[in-house]
């Protein structure tokens, strides 16, 4: 097996490649063509098995069929580039459907049959269908849309009076079929995605890029996937499913392999399916990997025909996998991962090559070929080495075109150097294999479906009795995952569980359950469940501005150190700290800054952050934090959207932001070198503490503005309070029994950067109420950093699921002294039970947990 190594590029990305080498790939031809490109070699074999009816189907059939339905939608009217939408089961007819539609140059979506009327006419509606194709039983689902926006519909068994029907399509004279021509940028196929958050979305796959994706799993001389000519493949997942469509059905066309086509999934008819036809690969989804290790059938059926079981769509764990070995000796089971953006394969386990390579057990193989990969971290967006883990990002001809019609949307998901942004987190090991452990997206997966929690928030929204809503995802043993909705009742509202659950059944057709349990909780005059802390309230001064709210007690730790530079080692004591920010906002004054005023942060974990930070909350400023990662544009639509006045940042980064200060008139502040042209931080630091203005800050004014896209959408200004930052610092550390008990003798890491609010708020601010010490690194380096943690014998680590990752994994831990931790803390995302327990054993004197309770001295049971 060739290998070809990771690669670090001139802009210091680090690039992952597949271990196979890359191949010839004929991007220029439509996908009919390329996937019928060796057709007289398979001419009269079997393509098509309908389990239902035990039709088949040879590969000439199939081709002069898709054909004649190309010439039928022709007469029909249907013409380059229009939308038909195929509302099927998995049946003979959604493949000549979508072939026929390739051929004549149009592009096929596809809804799930079990979708609502609702959600089936909101999807033909974005994407502007001109024909429906479906089933007698589903009419009823689109007859009103169809109706109400002169849609024709067409079904392909039954012959409805009013309806199309199948027949005129493969009917027709295949020499009629249009002489169009396709471009390879040309949309084929549109599934509709929710991405990385949101509502779902048209994902424009063109013809070069199927082409692409089918061609990186079985073409070449040792394909990543192969399946052979002989092969019977079994396709009980749904067509509609892009996992289904690519790499279950046109990667079995393109190799001439058989394709035995079950409508929907029954366990006792597929093992009966699997013992008469010999099916020998069989692509599941973890939630029928599941059926099959529990079935007590399958004693009763002669399996062993089963060479290859891939899963995809959803992660499969260990101890799925090892169930099913036991089951199935004689296959080799292995994982891909996906994304519909990602058009759709992202990776492919090696076991399924001709020449079979090692896969690790919960691996979900190598990057495909003819593709990059790298790992960023999602808070700085640097890329990361092997085992670090990070978001996953993609880059091939193989990726989606687009969103349809959302500009936006896909510029969020595909950046400016033409990487796909996953939202998934993983690493990549030495070994070139990939490993999921976490999600960045809020996409809840049912059965290997996408559930967007934005759309069910925005039903629940919509009943006159709900006020509010929040769905989030809870762990299922079949399902993997189901949306829990919890819902705030409207004033004088009633309603009860089961009709919420009812309401939302009727608009989706996946189940979701309605949490509206007590626990230490009170119910309210309008029936909202209230719940509170286990910890009693505490009196929590919020008249206070910020910056008077944590030093607040400096008397006690005015000669502590408060801040160390990890960088240059240089140590600024409590009172340097207050007495700095107070000339900073002396000289903030002087340059003009006014009381709420805006000022961007562009800068990575320095001193400067802290003392800019203080000294805007001293003269009644509002600071804007922005990621240093972050593009020119993204960096100048922040600045504009909050109208900020001046733009402190890194000389490393003026490039990011001179151009849009110069159109709009905004200074800019550099705290390391002296630019000729730009102000410097000097200016702030040297200014006299005494002439600080005189403002009236009320508890209301905005001291902080982080931008976030909240439940769902584009990023927005989160406008944070004096009275509500100075109340969320008193939650965590004031009172007797405080929830998050750090010492003033404690020594707090701070890697995580100071532009997110985890860092800013619950690592410096809590750190500086209660008189700790602050140790700053700018950069998170695993080595760099546990030199420092033994040197500077850091006590409290808050980290995010990555950093812990990195840790637990780490084979340098042994090398230091790191008993000093005595606190890690998590947060930004949730970490799983393997992962915490595998720390543990790293860092046993270590109290680990996620924001909660179990930080306090005196544990509450």
């Amino acid at each position: 097996m060739e290998q070809q190594q990771s690669t670090q590029h001139h802009n210091h990305d680090f690039i992952f490649r597949s271990k196979l080498p890359d191949i010839y790939i004929p991007t220029h031809l439509p996908l009919h063509t390329y996937i019928f490109q060796n057709l007289t070699q398979f001419n009269h074999r079997p393509c098509l098995i309908n389990a239902a009816t035990g039709d088949c189907f040879t590969y000439a059939d199939v081709q002069l069929t898709a054909r004649r339905v190309a010439a039928g939608l022709h007469k029909l009217g249907i013409q380059h580039g229009d939308v038909i939408l195929l509302l099927l089961q998995n049946c003979p007819q959604f493949v000549f459907a979508f072939l026929g539609s390739s051929f004549c140059g149009a592009t096929v979506t596809t809804a799930n049959p079990f979708y609502t009327p609702a959600e089936v006419a909101k999807q033909a509606a974005a994407s502007n269908a001109k024909l429906i194709i479906t089933q007698a039983s589903y009419v009823d689902k689109v007859k009103d849309f169809a109706r109400e926006n002169d849609v024709r519909v067409m079904c392909v068994d039954a012959a409805l009076e009013g309806y199309l029907h199948f027949s005129e399509l493969t009917e027709a004279n295949e020499n009629d079929i249009p002489g169009v021509k396709i471009s390879p940028d040309d949309v084929v196929a549109l599934p509709y995605s929710s991405g990385t958050t949101g509502l779902p979305k048209g994902v424009m796959l063109t013809h070069k890029g199927m082409v692409t994706s089918v061609a990186q799993q079985v073409d070449g001389e040792n394909p990543n996937l192969y399946i052979r000519s002989e092969d019977v493949v079994l396709c009980v997942l749904p067509l509609f499913h892009i996992y289904s469509l690519n790499t279950v059905l046109l990667c079995s066309l393109r190799v001439g392999a058989a394709v035995l086509i079950m409508p929907k999934f029954d366990m006792v008819k597929m093992l009966e399916l699997v013992e008469k036809h010999k099916v020998s690969v069989a692509p599941f989804v973890p939630p029928i990997i599941l059926a099959v290790a529990k079935s007590p059938d399958l004693q009763r059926y002669d399996l062993s025909s089963i060479r290859m079981i891939m899963s995809g769509a959803a992660p499969v764990g260990k101890e799925l996998e090892d169930s099913l070995r036991d089951k199935l000796p004689n296959a080799t089971l292995g994982q891909g991962y996906g994304m519909t953006e990602a058009g759709p394969v992202l990776s492919m386990c090696l076991a399924f090559a001709k020449e079979a390579g090692h896969v690790k057990s919960g691996s979900c193989g190598t990057v495909v070929r003819n593709a990059e990969m790298k790992i960023v971290d999602p808070l700085t967006a640097a890329s990361l080495h092997t085992n670090q883990p990070g978001e996953i990002c993609i880059r091939g001809n193989q990726i989606m075109k687009g969103y349809l019609n959302d500009e936006e949307a896909t510029k969020i998901t595909i950046d400016e150097e033409g990487w796909l942004h996953t939202g998934d987190i993983g690493y990549i090991d030495d070994d070139d294999q990939i490993f999921i452990v976490d999600r960045l997206k809020e996409l809840i997966k049912y059965k290997g479906f996408q559930v967007a929690p934005a759309e069910l928030e925005a039903m629940l929204l919509v009943h006159p009795k709900i006020s509010d809503a929040a769905v989030v995802s809870m762990k299922d043993e079949v399902a993997g995952e189901v949306p829990v909705a919890f819902v705030v009742l409207s004033n004088g509202s009633t309603i009860s569980e089961e009709e919420i659950k009812q309401y939302i059944s009727k608009q989706v057709y996946y189940p979701t359950t309605t949490k509206m349990e007590q626990q230490q909780s009170t119910q309210h005059h309008n029936h909202d469940f209230i719940f509170r802390s286990k910890l009693p309230d505490i009196y929590i001064p919020t008249h206070l501005p910020l910056h008077t709210y944590i030093f607040q007690n400096l008397t006690q730790f005015n000669h502590r150190p408060c801040l160390i530079n990890a960088a240059t080692g240089d140590c600024f004591t409590y009172a340097d700290v207050q007495l700095t920010a107070r000339r900073v906002a002396a000289g903030l004054h002087k340059l003009g800054i006014q009381h709420g005023d805006v000022i961007l942060l562009l800068l990575q974990n320095c001193p400067q952050f802290v003392f800019a930070f203080l000294g805007s909350s001293f003269c009644g400023a509002t600071v804007t934090t922005a990621n240093p990662f972050y593009t020119p544009a993204e960096v100048a639509k922040q600045a504009a959207a909050s109208n900020a006045k001046l733009i402190i940042t890194q000389a490393s980064y003026v490039d990011k932001v001179k151009d849009f200060a110069r159109e709009n008139d905004v200074r800019v502040m550099c705290v390391d070198a002296a630019l000729e042209g730009y102000l410097h931080f000097s200016e702030l630091t040297e200014a006299n503490e005494n002439d600080i203005p005189g403002v009236k800050i009320s508890p209301d004014d905005v001291v902080a503005l982080p931008y976030s896209s909240g439940t769902t959408g584009l990023p927005k200004g989160v406008m944070l309070t004096h009275k509500g930052m100075v109340t969320s610092v008193a939650q965590q550390v004031d009172g007797e029994n405080p929830n998050l008990y750090i010492r003033s003798e404690d020594v707090v890491l701070c890697v995580l950067p100071l532009f997110h609010i985890y860092s800013l708020n619950t690592v410096l601010l809590c750190s500086l109420r209660v008189g700790a010490a602050v140790l700053i690194m700018p950069k998170f380096d695993m080595v760099k950093m546990l030199e420092l943690v033994e040197k500077h014998k850091v006590s409290v680590a808050p980290f995010v699921p990555p950093i812990i990752l990195a840790v637990a994994k780490s084979p340098d831990l042994q090398r230091y002294d790191l008993s000093s931790i005595r606190m890690i803390m998590s947060g930004a995302a949730p970490v799983g039970k393997e992962l915490e327990d595998s720390l543990r054993d790293k860092l046993p004197n270590a109290t680990l947990g996620q924001p909660s309770w179990h930080f306090a001295p005196i544990h509450v049971s």
